[in-house]
């Protein structure tokens, strides 16, 4: 037959018959176009296997000799068609900046433009393109960089450096001769300030060109002389653009220039902290520093911290400030009531005489809204069951520092463990057990999981302890022993309280317990499939159009591909619970991109999918 066809044919025709059984990288990368699923396999893989000089696990044939470089790369050679495929070459191997300049000069690329405006995208240029006007402008303007690698006339050029002035260090780059241009680093300071840095030692001490660069950022003022960061005007024109120019400035001279101290610290009030005594005594200042930060207070002058005004003012933003007032001050019953008001820990620096009135403390204590007042009266006031009841409900630590006695009152016991339920560590051992049980029934803000692990190991071995932990908290069978996950009573009752929640915690002997399971149901399932039908592939599809829980299905019915395609459709999240073949699977795994674009849970080979990583982008 074959030499029927053959005599049948122009001399100058060939038929080539191939078998289409018959499997090659050779065929499918040097005679067909390569579908784009396949190429990072079939292209990209070898290069990168080449440069990596990872040869063990290299497909080469058996007359290569592996130690030889000129055989490997004829080996890389057969695998690859560089003329058809340049497009997608370029496009992959620069983003490995180690592969692209080696492979350029191995397959002889040194004058090829496109690649060499590839290498440009990604700040490199190479030294034969050095002088291309675009390809040096492609680089610093998709990078930033790349000018100190161009020619030295083209970092010497007005105009073209002039194009480049939105990138900071274009300046850095350029030649010395137009760091020193006047006209080119005004230009650049005017759009960013920090850009002064680069420019020459005579235009950093160029009173116009500081100002400029000062007002775009105040920070430019670290990259001027001595003389000019001791400039007022230039101090001032800083602090505009940032309020912290003064760290930077010098201010030797200026420490008791009133004028000039009052409009810095308008920007930066703790500039007084470096003020002359004078200004540091100055009402007026002061009563505007400390509107601005109360905290300024403290840096007055021994006569200001006796000013009744300038110390309500200071202590009514923050109460800690009582600490730095004057000891008459402290022993104001106004100002030291409006301290606790907001914080009782202010009680500290109060003066001995009203620390110690009963009557005074009382009074405050029922209308201040601190919690942490307690630990610092009187112990005669520790005794008082109103004012300790009252301090556990505000913060449960309190209860540390109540008398002995009140530790012992359970309604005092309970509002502190209600509040916070770690206080149970300051409860006596008669009510340890009857407290633990009551703070068990507690929820919200306040509960502490960490609270249940700390117990007692004969807490943790309490049946009737367990029975209460699981009707009020969701997550509580994980922090019970297996002999109480095992127990049925206990799983009836947690499930009964939170449904289908709780399954996943519970013993593997109770997932298929009937009464269990529709119980879960009952209270709220995700699926409403009764338990025999979780391997009814039929009513699993058809329960697809309102919502199942993708950890129901039986396995046999997980690895079914039209019924995990029914799982991403109603969940992109549920792809990370499926077989690994699905994660595989590129219809799969791009319906998931509807509610999730994370490449986190597919198979690798799909990572590098240039369509799957275009939609991840998306």
């Amino acid at each position: 037959m074959l030499q029927q066809q053959l005599n049948q044919t122009n001399h100058c025709t060939v038929v080539l018959h191939l078998d289409l059984y018959f499997s090659s990288n050779l065929l499918s990368t040097k005679i067909q176009s390569i579908p784009l699923r396949y190429k990072y396999d079939l292209i990209m893989k070898p290069i990168l296997k080449y440069y990596n000089s990872d040869n063990d696990d290299y497909d080469y044939d058996d007359d290569f000799d592996i130690n030889d470089p000129i055989c490997l790369l004829q080996g890389l050679l057969l695998k690859i068609d560089v003329i058809r495929d340049k497009r997608y070459i370029y496009d992959q191997i620069i983003e490995y900046k180690w592969v692209a300049c080696s492979f350029r000069e191995d397959f002889g690329l040194l004058n090829d433009r496109d690649l060499a405006m590839k290498h440009a995208s990604i700040g490199i240029i190479v030294e034969e393109f050095n002088n291309d006007r675009e390809i040096v402008m492609n680089a610093v303007k998709e990078t930033g960089n790349g000018l100190s690698y161009a020619s030295e006339e083209l970092r010497n050029d007005f105009e073209f450096v002039s194009e480049l002035l939105e990138h900071v260090n274009v300046l850095n780059e350029a030649s010395e001769e137009l760091r020193d241009n006047k006209e080119l680093v005004m230009s650049l300071v005017k759009h960013c300030g920090e850009a002064l840095e680069y420019a020459s030692d005579r235009l950093r001490n160029d009173f116009d060109v500081v100002l400029a660069a000062v007002k775009q950022n105040g920070r430019a003022l670290a990259f001027t002389t001595i003389e000019l960061r001791s400039n007022k005007e230039i101090i001032l024109a800083a602090l505009q653009s940032f309020s912290h120019a003064c760290k930077i400035a010098i201010l030797d001279s200026f420490t008791n220039d009133r004028d000039f101290m009052f409009k810095v610290s308008l920007e930066d009030v703790y500039i007084l902290r470096k003020a002359s005594q004078e200004i540091r005594n100055d009402r007026e200042i002061f009563l505007n520093a400390v509107k601005i930060s109360p905290y300024i207070f403290r840096d007055t002058s021994d006569e200001l911290r006796n000013d009744r005004e300038l110390a309500i003012l200071a202590i009514q933003s923050e109460p800690s400030m009582l600490e730095y007032a004057s000891d008459n001050l402290k022993d104001d019953e106004e100002i030291v009531a409006l301290a606790l008001s907001s914080d009782g820990r202010a009680i500290r620096h109060v003066s001995d005489r009203l620390r110690n009135d009963v009557e005074f403390l009382q009074k405050i204590f029922h209308s201040s809204k601190s919690g942490t007042i307690l630990k610092y009266i009187p112990e005669i006031l520790k005794s008082d069951r109103d004012i300790v009841l009252e301090s556990v409900k505000r913060d449960g630590y309190n209860l540390e520092h109540a008398s002995n006695e009140l530790k012992l009152d359970r309604e005092i016991v309970w509002e502190a463990v209600k509040s916070a339920t770690t206080a149970i560590q300051f409860v006596p051992q008669e009510l340890l057990r009857e407290a633990f049980i009551h703070a068990l029934q507690f929820r919200g803000e306040h509960w502490d999981y960490d609270f249940f692990e700390f117990a007692p190991p004969e807490f943790k071995n309490d049946r009737e302890i367990a029975l209460t932990y699981v009707k009020y908290h969701q997550r509580a069978l994980s922090h019970l022993s297996n002999q109480f996950r095992a127990d049925r009573e206990i799983v009836l009752e947690a499930v009964k309280h939170f449904g289908p929640n709780v399954l996943e915690l519970v013993d593997a002997q109770f997932k298929n317990d009937i009464e269990i399971v529709n119980l879960a149901r009952s209270k709220g399932a995700l699926t409403k499939l009764s338990i025999e039908d979780h391997s009814n592939r039929e009513k699993v599809l058809q329960a697809f159009k309102d919502e199942i829980d993708i950890e129901y299905l039986t396995t046999s019915l997980k690895n079914d591909r039209e019924i995990a395609i029914g799982c991403v459709k109603q969940n992109g999240f549920w792809l990370q619970y499926l077989p690994y073949k699905f994660r595989s699977d590129r219809e799969i795994v791009l319906l998931s991109f509807r509610d999730t674009k994370s490449l986190n849970h597919m198979s690798l080979k799909l990572r590098n999918d240039k369509e799957i990583l275009e939609k991840s982008k998306r």
